[in-house]
């Protein structure tokens, strides 16, 4: 059903108030259908400010009508208001007629780490991935690998590179083509300096060897031995 409230609460008491009393709720005082009217009133979230101020309004004067006994008013008054609240066969309130608009929970779609930062996604870094030494002859190692994510909410799309190291828990580096063997870390807070890295190619276009420039790492070459293990994470 819905609400003529819509038209105005006190257009339809007035209307009530010009016909004639109906039966339904006879059998009951006009406190108890006060009080129940107010319950449903509480209970209906659809109302609005205006209607529930205009429907307390109406429930006070039923109530005076039916205090100084001019019983047929206070009748026309509540046999208008148990309209506005009817009651289903079970004896309990019916439900407001749903909206033809429906409103639908849109979910946003996982974040994606691409776009603009990401840079353009290539289909040749196979060439790159590998494990590399670092210079120092300590046999420590650092890869190149696909960019993968940890976090399934952010997931990375195909065709980027990471580049972390074989040793210790220090975060990989997510890089940003920038040449044909040029890449730059992407994502690096304002104020601190990206880690750049550029590859050394053979004839055949199959990375050698890479150099790694930073503010705490500067290699300007590091040999590319191995490919990757299968265990390399």
């Amino acid at each position: 059903m819905r609400h003529s409230g819509k038209i105005g609460t006190c257009m339809l008491l007035s209307a009530a108030m010009a016909g004639s009393a109906m039966a339904q709720g006879g059998d009951m005082d006009c406190a108890a259908r006060i009080s129940t009217l107010e319950a449903k009133l509480e209970a209906d979230t659809s109302r609005t400010a205006m209607e529930r101020q205009a429907f307390a309004a109406a429930f006070e004067q039923a109530a005076t009508f039916c205090q100084s006994g001019n019983e047929m008013l206070a009748q026309q008054y509540l046999n208008a208001l148990e309209q506005e609240f009817p009651t289903d066969t079970d004896g309990g309130a019916v439900e407001a007629e749903a909206s033809t608009e429906i409103e639908t929970e849109v979910t946003p779609a996982p974040e994606v780490a691409s776009g603009p930062d990401y840079g353009e996604a290539r289909d040749d870094l196979g060439r790159f991935y590998g494990l590399y030494a670092l210079p120092d002859g300590s046999g420590r190692k650092m890869f190149v690998a696909p960019a993968t994510s940890n976090n399934p909410d952010r997931p990375i799309p195909g065709g980027y590179i990471m580049i972390g190291a074989m040793w210790g828990d220090a975060g990989n580096w997510y890089m940003k083509s920038v040449s044909d063997t040029g890449f730059r870390q992407r994502g690096v807070p304002e104020g601190y300096e990206p880690v750049i890295v550029e590859f050394t190619v053979d004839g055949s276009g199959q990375a050698n060897a890479m150099s790694v420039q930073s503010s705490f790492m500067s290699y300007d070459r590091m040999e590319r031995v191995s490919d990757l293990p299968e265990d390399w994470r």
